[in-house]
């Protein structure tokens, strides 16, 4: 693409805020590879030679590369399914043959040591050719890659154009990806930014789904071109990208629909951690305070999948607790498809969920809280059962009787962990006391807060609306009609008085058919008038008659 000047400084800005983090810098032109290549083959060979040192000798290392780069250009199933596969293989999940005929998981990365120059090669390259006979060639602005392989391509637009972020996204999907997915089966995320605003996403992903990355630790006013610099700093760093390409990409792609590719929100990055860091260090119980709408859900298969990959925990059991069987469903399809289905159980009855905790079964369990109904005291004594509480307002209190008081007497020493929305503190309910560690600053472990939410555009804002609708109704014939029922029923006066204070005007008006009827057309026109023309949503909140209704 034609690129300005200030285009142009922008880029040339984004390579100096990335090159102290640990990225080397090497033109897009000077790299050891062929315009028609996606992997820089020497550094990739020399990568699996030196992070393999014990096995190396038993292999054909050629041959190695060779099946590698055959993966990487294999995209006949999609890009979705191509890019789970390669990113298999980058995890060190893939297993190769060897001279001997023993197969064995080989190193492609080194996620432990980011940025230790004798581990991983870190590479940033600007102005990328990827071109093959028959097609446009296409040049990347910016390319990262670690070992030779392309684990991230940014494209910038002017902070001075008409175009924007989105602009720059939408190219990523209809232009690069679309013309040449092989070169993102390697892809971890890509970066769309005009300077002032930056947004990650997955290519091919809907722009709605392009996110933008900060720290919740950081000034919420923060915007313009500092914004866009500090999420470089924590997006683009090293161990960022190895983080998010070892933990937190997620994919589903088992059929039965598209298949998808799940990235992370900050905030669902930094709580995961921090669960997973409090379990580690033997802490109880967490409270996590997301705004709704911003993927609890999601991050509680996060947090699971950190858990269960770290040795450390020694096996643990990891309850996914929900309180609607809709959403048990729906964190089984991402986690199954996720993890996969050997250490994932989702027990259909009571009797069957206490049989799995009373065998001691390991792996990720997800059932809803009323299956803990009548499950007895010390069920599992063991103190590396992990229970993730979606919605932890609801159905948890501390009284023995309730159903999370009858959970956590049959899990004496399990670790709690509460995600909500709504924490609540009245007579009967303390969701701050139940889950909150008292050292942690307000009992909150997380905290994702409303103003957050909106300024990354996670949640959109809820505008009320008050439409109340004028309705005459006609005293007189209101009163007769009552008479007439009265008199019919031969109520005294005594029977008459109670019956006109209990079913009295105030019911007759909005029971009354012909109210109904307006106040359904005036719901019908407000909402097509505005919201619908606006491509808004709309709900209807309606107040109650009285304080205890």
């Amino acid at each position: 693409m034609a690129k300005g000047v200030r285009e142009r400084e922008f880029q040339n800005l984004m390579i100096q805020w990335s090159l102290p983090m640990g990225w080397g810098y090497t033109a897009g032109r000077s790299l050891s590879r062929e315009t028609t290549q996606t992997v820089v083959v020497g550094e990739l060979r020399d990568a699996i030679v030196r992070l393999n040192p014990e096995v190396i000798d038993g292999f054909d290392v050629d041959t190695v590369v060779e099946e590698i780069i055959a993966t990487v250009n294999a995209v006949d199933g999609g890009l979705v399914r191509a890019n789970e596969q390669v990113l298999k293989l980058l995890r060190g999940h893939k297993e190769f043959r060897g001279a001997d005929g023993v197969w064995r998981a080989l190193k492609v990365i080194d996620f432990e040591h980011p940025t230790d120059p004798t581990a991983n090669t870190l590479v940033l390259s600007d102005e990328v050719t990827i071109t093959v006979p028959g097609k446009t060639p296409r040049r990347f602005d910016l390319v990262y890659w670690v070992n030779g392989l392309p684990l991230v391509v940014v494209e910038v637009k002017s902070p001075t154009a008409k175009s924007g972020w989105a602009d720059a996204a939408r190219e990523i999907n209809d232009v690069y990806a679309t013309e040449y997915p092989w070169f993102f089966t390697p892809n971890v995320f890509s970066v769309a930014s005009d300077g002032l605003k930056l947004r990650f996403g997955a290519a091919s992903a809907p722009l709605n789904q392009w996110q933008p990355f900060r720290s919740t630790d950081d000034d919420e006013n923060l915007s313009g071109q500092a914004d866009v610099q500090r999420s470089v700093e924590l997006l683009l760093k090293p161990a960022a990208v190895l983080d998010m390409l070892g933990n937190f990409v997620l994919f589903s792609t088992s059929g039965g629909g598209a298949d998808k590719k799940y990235l992370p929100r900050y905030p669902q990055m930094e709580a995961a951690h921090l669960i997973h860091e409090r379990v580690l260090s033997d802490g109880q119980k967490g409270l996590i305070w997301h705004h709704q709408g911003s993927g609890k859900t999601l991050l509680m298969v996060f947090a699971a999948s950190l858990l269960l990959a770290d040795t450390r925990t020694e096996s643990p059991t990891i309850i996914l607790l929900s309180d609607r069987t809709q959403l048990v469903r729906q964190t089984s399809g991402v986690f199954t498809s996720a993890m996969g289905d050997a250490y994932f159980h989702q027990p259909a009855t009571s009797k069957k969920l206490c049989s799995l905790l009373a065998d001691d079964v390991r792996g990720v369990i997800s059932t809803t809280v009323h299956k803990f109904a009548d499950a007895g005291k010390d069920l599992s004594t063991r103190g590396n059962i992990i229970v993730l509480v979606d919605e932890a307002h609801r159905t948890q209190s501390a009284e023995e009787e309730s159903l999370a008081g009858q959970m956590r007497a049959a899990l004496p020493n399990a670790k709690f962990f509460g995600m909500t929305g709504t924490p609540i503190r009245n007579l009967s309910t303390n969701t701050f006391a139940l889950f909150g560690e008292e050292a942690d600053p307000d009992r909150v472990l997380h905290r994702y807060s409303v103003s957050r939410s909106l300024q990354d555009e996670a949640t959109v804002p809820v505008v009320l609306d008050p439409h109340p609708v004028l309705f005459e109704m006609n005293d007189q014939a209101l009163q007769a009609e009552f008479d007439q029922f009265a008199d019919e029923f031969d109520l005294d006066d005594p029977d008459r008085e109670n019956l006109s204070r209990k079913f009295g005007r105030l019911t007759s008006v909005f029971a009354n058919p012909e109210r109904i009827q307006t106040v359904c057309q005036d719901i019908v026109d407000h909402y097509l008038a505005g919201a619908y023309r606006n491509g808004l949503k709309a709900q209807v909140e309606v107040p109650p008659l009285c304080g205890r209704c």
